[in-house]
């Protein structure tokens, strides 16, 4: 947290990807002005988070995000296209999928 403020000033974005209170908080407390928390994580049913009510005066905010929010009608196809076109490198990602390297993958778009 200090060392994000530190750096930055504080963060735009900070997107908690554990579903754990302590990073919750952590991210929550990165961010600067304005700034928004996504919680990607899945917290346990019923779970509930404690937060410094302090920055929601400077507009900080926090959205849920299920699977990436993704619009599956609309995402699906323009990723199927970009894969086709060769923009999109799936091949290895699954590969190491099916070798057991890991659960989830993070896609980088080439420029």
């Amino acid at each position: 947290m200090a060392a994000v403020r530190g750096l930055t000033g504080g963060a735009d974005y900070a997107f908690e990807a554990l579903g754990r209170e302590e990073t919750v908080q952590q991210a929550w407390a990165s961010l600067d002005v304005r700034g928004q928390l996504v919680l990607v994580g899945l917290l346990p049913g019923g779970a509930r988070i404690t937060l410094d009510a302090g920055p929601f005066v400077s507009e900080q905010s926090v959205k849920g995000c299920y699977f990436g929010s993704a619009d599956l009608h609309r995402d699906i196809p323009v990723l199927v296209g970009h894969y086709l076109r060769g923009e999109l490198a799936l091949d290895g990602a699954f590969d190491d999928l099916r070798a057991g390297l890991g659960a989830r993958s993070v896609l980088v778009f080439g420029r």
